[in-house]
């Protein structure tokens, strides 16, 4: 079973030392895994903060300043208004390395007996690509989820709790790769991140939740 991350109060999320107030009115940048964007209201960059669109170590900054602040490290007046946002008040279970590979074996036996009956019926012939046909097609459908992660009970969600869109499931499948160039370094880091990520999942901006909780 994963880590319970219960997110109650966003006082206990952004330990604060400086005041948003002050730039309320101002236009304001922020940047998630190095991609800057930008720029926007200070009112619309409260309010992706409210709901998570921006995790505390993304970071922002205000027209007209030199430097780049972390979201935790913003003032909690600024951020004290209740969020009422379904989001913040799940609970969610993220999954650890175990089950995820027990996940991957199933839906690797799977796509083992496609390959070997596609074989046999067409003379040889396996649809190209067809494991990253399967992945993404089940990720991004309303089950989020392979066979696999089915079984184990298991789902993917985006960083801010949807689900996957074809192409943003295309990009974790692909984002696999490196993990793998990384000797499998990627997939360990499922085990030492706070989130249960692996490097694919960093990458995608993805999470993969326990589905046995409301």
């Amino acid at each position: 079973m994963g880590d319970w991350t219960t997110i109650q109060s966003l006082d206990s999320i952004f330990p604060t030392t400086a005041s948003l107030g002050a730039y309320s009115g101002s236009q304001w940048h922020y940047s998630i895994s190095g991609k800057k964007y930008g720029p926007i209201e200070g009112a619309k960059l409260k309010e992706m903060i409210l709901r998570r669109d921006l995790l505390p170590t993304d970071l922002v900054q205000a027209d007209g300043e030199k430097d780049w602040t972390a979201v935790s490290d913003l003032p909690e007046d600024a951020l004290r208004e209740p969020p009422n946002i379904p989001f913040l008040a799940r609970t969610y279970s993220y999954t650890g390395f175990t089950k995820r590979a027990l996940a991957f074996g199933i839906d690797a036996l799977l796509l083992l007996v496609v390959i070997f009956i596609s074989a046999m019926v067409f003379n040889g012939f396996v649809p190209p690509l067809l494991s990253t046909i399967y992945f993404v097609s089940c990720e991004s459908s309303p089950a989020q989820a392979t066979l696999g992660k089915r079984v184990m009970g298991i789902k993917i969600i985006s960083r801010t709790g949807k689900r996957l869109t074809y192409w943003h499931a295309f990009w974790r499948d692909l984002s696999k790769g490196l993990s793998l160039l990384t000797l499998g370094i990627g997939f360990v880091l499922i085990g030492f991140t706070p989130r249960k990520q692996g490097l694919h999942d960093l990458m995608a901006g993805t999470l993969v939740i326990n589905d046995d909780i409301g």
